[in-house]
């Protein structure tokens, strides 16, 4: 799934996502509290409480960052898409800090420059 505009997303000194256009975006995830986990300990994320009405069967564990403006929608499934992607913009130094933040955390990056911005 390859998401599409987004807004400008940018990060900061603590290696947060921050956003002024997005809703909210949808992942495939095997597992909700394996996910929640990942997505905190790596994006600083945590699950919306307001919402936990909505993360029942076939519904999602919604999680934000901590200034409310980037949903992630989880929804659990037997077989997650291997092929999920979500696709911030950038400066070049924010995309390098990122770069560096997710390969600390254990990640294998595929770099892929589309050469349309």
């Amino acid at each position: 799934m390859v998401l599409g505009p987004l807004g400008t997303l940018t990060i900061d000194q603590e290696v947060r996502i921050h956003d002024t256009k997005t809703a909210h975006l949808h992942v495939n995830v095997g597992s909700w509290t394996e996910a929640e986990e990942w997505y905190r300990s790596v994006l600083n994320v945590n699950r919306v409480e307001a919402l936990m009405g909505w993360a029942v069967k076939n519904g999602p564990l919604t999680i934000e960052n901590p200034e409310g403006t980037v949903h992630l929608a989880l929804f659990e499934s037997g077989s997650p898409a291997s092929t999920n992607v979500i696709a911030f913009g950038a400066t070049g130094e924010e995309f390098l800090n990122w770069k560096t933040h997710l390969e600390a955390q254990g990640l294998k990056l595929r770099v892929t420059d589309h050469k349309m911005a």
